[in-house]
């Protein structure tokens, strides 16, 4: 029913996990996969530990800033941590044989130059002529996470002390 060249939806990874051949079925019917996913797990967490914590998803351009500091609990890092490396190896096996477009977003969509080149790439796997990318939505906070977060050096050690002190190095 959609006019447009090409449209899109979001799925997400427990609902393909749960699904067993929800992507090799969509590919199978012409779908075109993108796979977007965050490289460096150490900032997802942070995160997305703010967010719940704040309820604070997204920004736009007329948000006002959340200037407190938040204090985040250190096993709640932990567990976030715990769960986005399972979710990345459910991913992978997921995706496994299903072709896809891989974007990462530290590296494929933070910076607009490189951005304009990964949309060059989805623009090209869809067949569709390219147009320049745009959005409303900001990163939500306009300062690095040390300075949101009260107890970053309390967190960051723990994390140092565990069995996650991989994701400090990424």
């Amino acid at each position: 029913m959609c006019k447009a060249p090409a449209y899109g939806f979001k799925v997400l990874h427990y609902q393909t996990y749960k699904q067993k051949g929800l992507l090799t079925s969509f590919h199978r019917r012409g779908w075109q996969i993108i796979h977007l996913r965050r490289a460096h797990l150490w900032n997802q967490a942070v995160s997305d530990q703010l967010a719940i914590q704040t309820k604070r998803y997204h920004r736009a351009h007329n948000d006002p800033v959340h200037t407190d500091q938040i204090r985040i609990e250190p096993a709640a890092i932990l567990h976030k941590i715990d769960s986005l490396k399972r979710q990345s190896r459910d991913e992978t096996r997921t995706l496994e044989g299903v072709p896809h477009l891989r974007i990462e977003y530290e590296s494929d969509l933070v910076e607009e130059s490189v951005r304009d080149l990964t949309l060059s790439r989805i623009h090209a796997m869809l067949g569709v002529a390219p147009m320049p990318g745009s959005s409303v939505l900001l990163p939500t906070y306009d300062r690095p996470m040390h300075q949101v977060v009260a107890n970053y050096e309390e967190i960051v050690d723990c994390v140092r002390h565990s069995c996650h002190a991989d994701v400090l190095g990424t």
